[in-house]
């Protein structure tokens, strides 16, 4: 039970992240469970693939801007913005096409990153000990037990 809480204090700053995620990921699986598999959100169309053309635009605020078709469509078009120091998209935005008129129906926004990692994430604990596969398989049956 230590090792767990030893583990929980490393990851305490993100705790918030953790558990949002975690519930995104339930809401998602339940969601999936809810969709008919003839539905439109099945997993066959998810994963096909799409051709996507690449036009590079004039760039905007310091950022690299790319207007992106998928498919060749002539009704939606995506704007991506790129910070080169990052290397990274850092804004994306979704327009529909109707009627020769550009509306925009979503933006995703990539805010206040900091790449910076204080080393102390990275460092190994004091009573870090190896053990083997053996070892590790008897200590967590007899955590789950507790």
């Amino acid at each position: 039970m230590e090792e767990l809480k030893k583990f929980a204090r490393y990851f305490k700053p993100y705790k918030y992240h953790a558990i949002f995620g975690i519930l995104f990921i339930l809401v998602s699986m339940a969601f999936g469970l809810l969709i008919h598999e003839n539905d439109f959100f099945t997993a066959e169309w998810l994963n096909q693939k799409t051709n996507a053309k690449f036009e590079t635009l004039s760039p905007e605020n310091n950022l690299a801007r790319y207007r992106v078709n998928l498919d060749e469509t002539k009704t939606s078009e995506i704007i991506v913005f790129v910070d080169a120091q990052i290397g990274l998209p850092v804004k994306q935005e979704f327009y529909s096409i109707r009627d020769g008129q550009r509306i925009l129906t979503s933006t995703v926004e990539l805010r206040n990153f900091n790449s910076a990692a204080d080393a102390k994430f990275f460092e190994v604990p004091k009573d870090y000990r190896k053990v083997s596969s053996k070892e590790f398989y008897e200590i967590t049956r007899r955590e789950q037990t507790k």
